[in-house]
């Protein structure tokens, strides 16, 4: 009896692991193609992952069934609707998310500029919403969706400045200098970034563009995302001025969600 139950449990084992494998290679497909600017080719996919052709097809191919993923006129893989309608909810259900909404709207209509929401994911910071000002003609950089080198932006070092983890930057990635950024350069920059209450990037990620942003804080008292403005360096108010409204905003948000650390 006790062999017959051995048995079973490792068959049981054996089929969870095959399982996890399963998943965990479907998920990296989904990943690669959603970080890719074109569809992708079964090829292509099998190339980058390492994947044996026939079990990434069958993977692919479930995911198509459940419209995760869907194939373009020439056979190419790209993101499906249920892949879209699974990030809408994530974003319309992220409390510093909707806490920091309304000000990214005062934000592009008082100051006339782009005022964006974004974390921390790894060395990067992720954009994860926008607001362009009523009539702007320049549409800057920060896309739902935009990875960019934490180090560089503006709310990316808002938020490593109050990051209580290990941080996790790639400082081999450069900006506009193409110059890449010495560490003790990012640690003393980090510094006064908790000193003054706001982050500057002026010119680092695009040579004609200033960006300006302040930490957002939950009721942990943790760093939970910032809010920035990007504007040309040429127009606009002086800095300081800019980065008072963005504090503002920022300790509005950071009130929303219970936070007792505030900034500006």
């Amino acid at each position: 009896m006790r062999t017959v139950a051995a048995s079973s449990l490792r068959a049981s084992a054996r089929e969870s692991e095959k399982l996890h494998k399963s998943l965990t290679r479907g998920l990296q497909a989904l990943e690669l193609v959603a970080e890719s600017s074109t569809p992708l080719s079964l090829s292509v996919l099998v190339r980058r992952l390492k994947i044996p052709k026939s079990t990434l097809h069958g993977l692919l191919k479930a995911m198509v069934a459940r419209r995760y993923l869907e194939l373009d006129r020439d056979g190419h893989y790209r993101l499906g609707v249920r892949s879209v309608e699974i990030a809408g909810a994530y974003l319309s259900r992220t409390t510093p998310l909707k806490a920091a909404h309304g000000e990214l709207l005062a934000l592009s209509r008082e100051l006339n500029m782009t005022a964006h929401f974004a974390v921390l994911d790894g060395p990067d910071v992720l954009y994860l919403a926008k607001e362009d000002a009523p009539g702007i003609g320049l549409r800057l950089a920060s896309a739902v969706g935009n990875r960019l080198p934490s180090h560089l932006t503006a709310v990316g070092k808002a938020n490593l400045a109050y990051h209580d983890g290990k941080l996790e930057v790639d400082l081999q990635r450069t900006g506009s200098s193409g110059k890449p950024v010495k560490w003790e350069d990012l640690l003393s920059e980090l510094e006064q970034v908790t000193n003054q209450g706001y982050a500057v990037d002026d010119g680092e990620t695009l040579t004609a563009v200033r960006c300006v942003a302040a930490p957002v804080f939950d009721a942990s008292g943790g760093c939970c995302g910032a809010i920035g403005v990007s504007y040309l360096r040429d127009a606009g108010p002086a800095t300081d001025q800019v980065a008072a409204r963005v504090m503002r905003a920022a300790a509005t948000a950071s009130s929303r969600l219970g936070a007792h650390k505030l900034v500006g």
